[in-house]
């Protein structure tokens, strides 16, 4: 999805919960080794009457990761991806007893384990209309490189 749409749908998902929302009009972009990333940095400070744990659940998959519309979204990636997200995509975070929190969503990831020696990585592109599905399949690779090369220094180690 376009970054307008993903930015404009989870606006208006916080805005009746929260006090204060705070979202830059254009999205920045971050430098990584191996790719550039959009990114916008959304910060709510939530109603008395909302809960952290509610809001997460609320936004997690985002439109960026799960689709829209959500619900259709979510039923098409149910009956077709054929295998289970796990951590791909959650929320990731931490919050206190107070009810305050910070989570970000785990856009890449990786599954380590040591049980039976395997490895999965997770990364993905957003298909719309239009896509060059091998280009797509070349950024999600890009994207993997760095998780790849940091198991490839462990090994070595």
């Amino acid at each position: 999805l376009d970054m307008i749409q993903v930015v404009d749908e989870i606006r208006g998902l916080l805005a009746p919960i929260s006090r204060n929302l705070n979202i830059p009009p254009v999205p920045s972009v971050r430098k990584l080794k191996n790719v550039f990333h959009l990114e916008t940095n959304i910060e709510a400070e939530l109603r008395d009457d909302a809960e952290l744990f509610d809001l997460v659940e609320k936004l997690h998959p985002t439109p960026a990761l799960g689709g829209t519309p959500r619900d259709v979204a979510l039923k098409w990636m149910a009956k077709n991806e054929g295998w289970e997200r796990g951590w791909y995509a959650a929320p990731i975070g931490w919050s206190d007893r107070e009810g305050n929190g910070e989570f970000v969503v785990a856009i890449r990831s990786a599954l380590i384990s040591e049980q039976d020696s395997k490895v999965w990585l997770f990364s993905g592109c957003g298909i719309v209309p239009g896509s060059n599905p091998e280009s797509e399949w070349e950024e999600t690779n890009v994207k993997l490189r760095a998780m790849l090369e940091a198991l490839r220094a462990d090994s070595e180690a």
